[in-house]
């Protein structure tokens, strides 16, 4: 088996890893835009976002009492919880409520450079890689009501060192200084029917539907290229997935350290090249943005 996720996916992903390090049971992973160091946790460690949750949906005053609490919140269906959570954030009412990951330390560790340093990751091969556009949806848009303007670039340029670059790229130093192998990918094709503006490129999420080869389905059929290029990262995922980093290499995709010219990257006018990270990677200071 191989251990595949995107986004918020691949994070759990490199929690397992992580987690699992002594007897992982998969043979390798695959992280798309993702990693341990995704800027994604909860301090929310009282669990009150939960407590209010309950008291919204019939089970109030059950905070001081935990068992009791989540025994009354198995009985209610999933459907009055969904509705009320959906009605809470459309309605834009404060504060705003999230459910993401806590650190429970057996799991989810609140140090995983040190665990990393200490050896305490698993020996598996991993792909790990970004979109190109993977900080598009994550900066504010100027106008809702035309969309041709886009987002802020500078924020969008922050938005893709501070959520994925950076943090991959540390993922991938801290793999390599362990001596563990990495392949290291950028998805950047940018398809009119999957990218609906042009500024949109390869944003998150835009490599699923070539990788599932549904691409398509979205709003009709794409350009001889897309399929090249959906064929080319299939080709390279199902290999890794026979064959770990022999499957890869067996096409000429090469082990990855920091700095060096052989990320592969799908869609930038051909199916498949090796190109550069560095410039980029330069810019990180450990999983943030250098100051």
């Amino acid at each position: 088996m191989t251990l595949w996720g995107q986004s918020a996916g691949a994070m759990t992903v490199d929690f397992y890893n992580y987690a699992y390090y002594e007897e992982p049971i998969v043979k390798g992973l695959i992280q798309d835009s993702g990693d341990a160091f995704l800027p994604i946790r909860s301090y929310d460690t009282s669990h009150s976002n939960f407590s209010f949750v309950a008291s919204k949906v019939g089970c109030p005053g059950l905070a001081s009492n935990a068992s009791a609490e989540l025994a009354c919140m198995r009985e209610v269906s999933y459907t009055t919880i969904e509705n009320f959570l959906h009605s809470y954030s459309d309605n834009g009412t404060t504060p705003a409520l999230s459910f993401v990951p806590i650190a429970d330390e057996k799991i989810i560790f609140s140090n995983y450079t040190a665990r990393a340093l200490e050896g305490k990751l698993s020996k598996l091969p991993a792909i790990i890689g970004n979109n190109a556009q993977d900080g598009e949806p994550f900066a504010p848009y100027p106008s809702l009501t035309d969309p041709a303007m886009g987002p802020n670039q500078t924020l969008v340029a922050e938005a893709l060192l501070s959520v994925f670059v950076c943090p991959t790229t540390e993922t991938i130093r801290l793999r390599t200084s362990q001596n563990q192998t990495v392949y290291r990918y950028l998805y950047s094709g940018n398809f009119s029917n999957i990218a609906t503006e042009p500024w949109l490129g390869a944003y998150h999420s835009a490599e699923l539907p070539l990788i599932f080869g549904t691409f398509d389905n979205f709003r009709g059929q794409g350009p001889a290229l897309e399929n090249a290029t959906s064929v080319a990262m299939q080709d390279a995922w199902v290999a890794f997935a026979k064959n770990g980093g022999q499957g890869l290499e067996a096409m000429g995709w090469n082990s990855y350290n920091l700095g060096q010219g052989d990320v592969r990257e799908f869609g930038a006018g051909v199916a498949v090249q090796d190109t550069s990270l560095s410039t980029l990677e330069n810019m990180c200071n450990g999983p943030v943005p250098a100051s």
